[in-house]
């Protein structure tokens, strides 16, 4: 029976080649776009899911309220806290400090290079499951004067030999002994490094990081029990806020988020969590069940469509004996069938796209074969679209009747045609959904690249300053901008699309008393608004030719209007307990991701303090500049590798997710389209199929080609613009809410409903063009001839 089963199927295959071509092509892409969605997506959920002690850690956060109502979430805090937490919390087993990315050279012989790592403390490789591949994790980060290095920088600076003992100096100063290697940190870290030094070092560093006013280095502890998260949020409320020097000066709060929710949670509105990257999760598993969805629909369509043909076969069998449970088991096997070798097809589609996969999403994703609830999720998935696909069909043929098919008399009922014409527009709905979703994220994506960010990124260089550099910053600002394809220079602390240190320490005339208002503070040089091409509003900018603009200050727009100042310029406001007169404000321009709202900026002239130098080069000179400024560089401090980035790379890196969202939308919604149309095809072979004779006795008395086509195509066209009425409103709905992610949105105008209808009208006409005019052209004589 099984084998007879088989057989049938194939026969059939092969018999209805056309047919089989095209369901197959519509399952295969709709499985692999589904298989693309899933490896996207359970590499995203994995991502920090490797820690042993995941369950346990929690980074701190601290929510700030300002008096204008605004709540901000920061992940960080004093330098200082964790220490503090432990002293003091005994649900708190283990804690540690972290810096941001750093940036050290690392020199071992002759051999120097800057390599990123880590300033932390001796409980953070104990908490987190960055293994060791040498050295022990009692002794790892011991003593201050350790360093713990990765394996690939063991393999770079002490190829065949052991490193641990070996010795590492650090940005040309102090040496530090190598105490144990790391394996590689994977990639779907949340936390990065090639080495870690201790925080003693950090602190020494940064004796401002010891100060319980200033924030900025992250803070993670580990809880003895995870139950007591709550019990513990309510004891480091107020820690901080408690130990300022005046806290009405600093309203703020400290709460816990488990580690585990860092990478997919990491967005906050009003104090409050409010999604991040599961949005993105959710949304691509939603595409994953349309596409299928969409596969098929288009499978039941095209299986309806040819059965016509299958009728006098069905009749047959049930004349001579076959029950219809028999047939419905042999239409339902035949799909699932299907659906098997369409996944085989898949993954062959899979594996080819999987390199250019890989290099737009920046993710080494590879099909696990070997992991069995992978294995088990594909069969389920397949299994569950086989059923789905031919549970219709299977009960639809199976209910011919055999009188009625034998005499030639089969009719099909208004229930069923309403039916089949009901899945088109619920197909072509979603597909217009994902056409409507896909415009406005590449409208997005434009507004983004066009919009004025206030100031000019273009031959925009930032070069890294060292330690030497510092105590040189006018002689290497003073023989930078002499270099040929150099136009203008300037030194800061914060590049471009970073946002700065914020500070509450901004007094100004008629501010209300216990007002908390936080600006982003910004050290710079002289010829900072030039180079970086802001425009002053009024005022001016720092000049040499004024010592005292030492202790003068220059706003932006947004400053000036949440302090309420009328004629600013020349008012005087107190910065860090230091007075001095406001000299210049300037337009609004961004400072970091459009997702967020343009802060007020407080500029002060401390160009000693810079670790950066910005240089504007002439267009088409840039190589030309950079041979000079390396030059430059390396004369100060020549055991120092000339480091730099332009700041259009960087706003490019800013925008990488949702430009990667993008590109993986425009290919869903491509093979989504692609797979509806296939549907249309098979409904017009139908009604054409259907109306066969119709056809021939309206050409008969005198029906033209062009009346034949037109009344094929109308009704399709009509459910097109059904399904666009019914689609468009939810389209703009879920859009509109994404959008609000974005203080800086484009508008979901009248043109992408004009686009979206144009191409869903055009997409069909062209799908179903071919089959209609064939049916126009055939010769009634053919379609008459029985009668």
């Amino acid at each position: 029976m099984i084998r007879n089963f088989f057989l049938i199927t194939f026969r059939n295959f092969r018999r209805y080649k056309y047919f089989t071509t095209i369901n197959l092509a519509g399952l295969a892409l709709g499985l692999s776009c589904s298989i693309f969605i899933i490896l996207w997506i359970t590499d995203e959920l994995k991502f920090d899911a490797f820690h042993e002690n995941g369950a346990r850690l929690y980074r701190i956060m601290k929510r700030d309220f300002f008096a204008e109502g605004r709540v901000e979430v920061y992940p960080q805090g004093p330098g200082i806290l964790v220490d503090a937490l432990k002293a003091e919390i005994p649900e708190i087993e283990m804690g540690s400090q972290m810096s941001w990315d750093a940036r050290e050279l690392i020199t071992v012989g002759t051999q120097s290079q800057k390599e990123s790592g880590r300033y932390v403390q001796p409980d953070f490789l104990k908490m987190f499951s960055y293994p060791l591949a040498k050295g022990t994790l009692a002794t790892a980060l011991e003593k201050p004067t350790s360093i713990v290095i990765s394996e690939k920088l063991a393999a770079k600076y002490f190829p065949n030999e052991d490193p641990i003992g070996k010795l590492v100096r650090v940005n040309n100063k102090a040496e530090y002994q190598v105490t144990a290697v790391t394996k590689d940190t994977p990639r779907n870290s949340s936390v990065r490094f090639d080495f870690l030094l201790h925080w003693d070092v950090f602190l020494a560093q940064n004796e401002w990081a010891k100060d319980w006013e200033n924030n900025a280095p992250r803070a993670f502890v580990m809880l003895r029990d995870p139950s007591q998260q709550k019990a513990v949020d309510e004891k480091i409320k107020d820690f901080v806020h408690k130990r300022v020097s005046d806290p009405k000066e600093d309203i703020s709060e400290l709460f816990l988020q488990p580690y585990t929710e860092w990478y997919l949670y990491s967005r906050f509105t009003n104090g409050q969590q409010d999604g991040g990257r599961i949005e993105y999760v959710r949304s691509f598993s939603l595409v994953a069940v349309v596409v299928l969805l969409i596969a098929c629909i288009n499978f039941m369509n095209l299986a309806t469509a040819q059965s016509l043909r299958r009728a006098k076969e069905i009749g047959i069998r049930k004349a001579t004996g076959a029950a219809r449970r028999f047939l419905v088991i042999q239409f339902l096997g035949e799909a699932v069938v299907f659906s098997f070798i369409g996944l085989g097809l898949a993954l062959l589609i899979v594996e080819a796209g999987l390199p250019s996969f890989r290099l737009f999403t920046d993710k080494q994703v590879v099909i696990p074969y070997s992991d069995p609830s992978f294995v088990g999720m594909l069969v389920g998935i397949t299994l569950l679209t086989g059923l789905l696909s031919g549970i219709y069909p299977a009960f639809f043929l199976s209910s011919f009747d055999i009188v009625k098919v034998l005499k030639g008399t089969l009719k099909f009922g208004t229930g069923q045609v309403f039916l089949r014409k009901g899945m088109v527009v619920f197909q072509f709905s979603l597909t217009i959904v994902l056409i409507f979703c896909t415009l406005v994220v590449y409208r997005q994506l434009q507004y983004i690249k066009d919009k004025n960010l206030g100031f000019d990124k273009e031959n925009l260089v930032v070069v890294d300053f060292e330690s030497e550099h510092k105590a040189k910053v006018d002689l290497i600002v003073s023989e930078s901008a002499k270099l040929p394809g150099v136009k203008s220079v300037t030194v800061t602390t914060t590049p471009p699309l970073a946002t700065g240190n914020s500070t509450t320490g901004v007094q100004w005339p008629g501010k209300v008393p216990d007002l908390q208002m936080a600006f982003t503070q910004m050290s710079v040089g002289y010829d900072y608004l030039t180079t970086m091409g802001i425009q002053l509003k009024e005022g001016r900018d720092f000049s040499r030719e004024f010592p005292s603009d030492s202790a003068a200050y220059v706003l932006n727009e947004e400053a000036v209007r949440k302090m309420n100042l009328k004629d600013p310029v020349g008012q005087v406001i107190t910065f860090w307990s230091t007075p001095g007169p406001i000299i210049g404000v300037v337009k609004d321009y961004h400072i970091s991701s459009f997702h967020d709202a343009i802060e007020p900026i407080i500029l002060h002239l401390h160009p000693q303090w810079s670790n950066l130098m910005i240089v504007r080069t002439e267009a088409g000179q840039t190589t030309t500049a950079l041979e000079g400024l390396k030059k430059v560089t390396t004369q100060v401090s020549p055991a120092f590798p000339f480091d730099y980035r332009f700041v259009d790379d960087t706003f490019e890196e800013q925008y990488k997710g949702e430009t990667t969202i993008g590109i993986l939308a425009n290919y869903f919604s491509s093979m989504a389209i692609f797979i509806s149309c296939l549907g249309l095809l098979g409904l017009i072979m139908f009604t054409a199929e259907q109306r066969t004779k119709e056809i021939g006795v309206r050409k008969v008395m005198g029906a033209s080609v062009p009346a034949i086509f037109a009344m094929l195509s109308r009704d399709f066209l009509l459910l097109v613009c059904l399904a666009f009425a019914i689609s468009t409103p939810i389209a703009w709905m879920v859009m509109n809410n994404w959008l609000g992610g974005f203080a800086y949105r484009t508008d979901v105008g009248v043109t992408v409903f004009v686009v979206s209808a144009i191409a869903s009208l055009g997409i069909a006409f062209i799908s179903i063009s071919y089959q209609a005019l064939k049916a126009a052209l055939e010769n009634p004589v053919k379609s008459l001839r029985n009668e």
